[in-house]
């Protein structure tokens, strides 16, 4: 079964046992020192975790889990009826890197398949800068304002990243989402990877 054909309780509460095992992880082995945030700040400002550095300065964080699909998944506008239409508002992700400053932004990539994969199966955690995510975004709405904003579109100066309508399975809510690939980063400057590895079994 498919994360949109959840229920939206479920889809919740899948999201955060993968987030708090990303977390988990990065902070038990890759020396991160990532902090929950507080219940309004996760659903009025759509911060995830903080990384408290040693100084004691808290850096905004925004943790995500891919099941499906290599690339990077990032909410652009929910719901949306059209770019001038009222109705259109600015998606979780798109708020909480625009209007509350995310400066890192975590997704872990879903397990490959066994049949494409030689060798050990494991994911990926990517690490993006903020402000490397905000800049690729606001490059990839250019393009599509100057294409008169069809769906789908296809980024021509970003190979393989794509934005595309989707309506939620089960509110019905319309949406534009972005798809990133994480090839159009530069590693260890706008994007870092890291093994993951799990304490538990995987949910």
């Amino acid at each position: 079964m498919s994360l949109n054909e959840l229920s939206p309780q479920t889809r919740v509460k899948k999201g955060k046992k993968v987030e708090d095992d990303i977390c988990e992880c990065l902070n038990k082995h890759y020396s991160f020192n990532l902090v929950k945030s507080s219940h309004i700040e996760d659903t009025k400002q759509k911060i995830d975790r903080f990384e408290v550095t040693k100084d004691g300065r808290r850096i905004p964080v925004q943790v995500k889990g891919r099941f499906s699909g290599k690339d990077i998944l990032y909410d652009l506008y929910e719901p949306f009826c059209g770019v001038d239409d009222p109705r259109t508002k600015v998606g979780r992700d798109h708020k909480a890197l625009t209007e509350y400053g995310i400066e890192i932004y975590i997704c872990l990539s879903p397990l490959p398949d066994p049949d494409e994969t030689e060798g050990p199966i494991f994911q990926m955690i990517r690490v993006v800068k903020g402000d490397s995510m905000r800049g690729l975004v606001a490059e990839i709405e250019k393009e599509w304002a100057a294409s008169s904003h069809k769906l789908p579109f296809y980024s021509e100066k970003y190979a393989g990243c794509e934005l595309k309508r989707h309506e939620d399975r089960w509110s019905g809510t319309p949406k534009v989402l972005c798809f990133i690939n994480t090839d159009v980063f530069t590693t260890n400057k706008d994007i870092k990877f890291y093994k993951m590895i799990r304490e538990t079994s995987n949910v």
